[in-house]
């Protein structure tokens, strides 16, 4: 499956990422070597994890990895609004837990800190938040709904450097109406501070 369309030059350019032939594989090593992309194909692939946020069954090399952690500690929960990734992240965080295989842990930690960086990849946030954003956040918002998404991000790491709104909303924490928002940000919080301390 060709990721960015008609961008062909753009797999040609990473050569590795043209024998990616595994569900989702193609885009994964895209994203990996996002600063070597052309603009359209950065947007393709941002636009493309913006559809995917709520339900990791499509981010298949996140499911592959993890299959039996899904069906081990967050069993019986819905794919959808971004539960089963918040059930894996919650259990990944603690080395203790011997059931977790490393590629499992790694594939939790990028997908969880792509979610919390910018909050149009956060399903619930985006989601649940949506009022409180408008109320406390709309500047923000406007400024990352006008920059285009393929200068939204950073072209050294490859990672967002979009999240304003989700700073405003830190910013704005103790006035957050809607319970579900608070919960979704508190979310968003734990795994900040667990990356200044990982």
């Amino acid at each position: 499956m060709i990721v960015c369309g008609a961008s062909q030059p753009d797999i040609a350019k990473v050569a590795e990422c043209g024998t990616e032939d595994g569900p989702g594989l193609q885009a994964l090593c895209l994203r990996r070597h996002r600063q070597e992309l052309s603009k359209p194909c950065v947007a393709e692939l941002f636009r493309r994890e913006q559809e995917t946020a709520g339900d990791i069954r499509l981010n298949q090399p996140l499911v592959e990895a993890c299959k039996e952690e899904i069906d081990s500690m967050c069993k019986g929960l819905d794919f959808g609004e971004g539960a089963v990734l918040k059930c894996l992240w919650q259990r990944s965080k603690f080395r203790t837990t011997s059931h977790f295989s490393e590629e499992c842990r790694r594939q939790v930690r990028s997908a969880t800190h792509r979610s919390t960086a910018d909050y149009r990849l956060n399903y619930r946030v985006k989601s649940f938040c949506s009022q409180d954003i408008d109320t406390f956040c709309a500047e923000e918002k406007a400024l990352v709904g006008t920059t285009p998404d393929s200068e939204l991000v950073d072209e050294a790491s490859g990672t967002p450097n979009s999240g304003v709104v989700l700073h405003c909303l830190k910013a704005h924490f103790a006035e957050l109406a809607q319970k579900p928002c608070k919960d979704a940000m508190s979310h968003v919080m734990q795994v900040h501070s667990a990356s200044w301390v990982a």
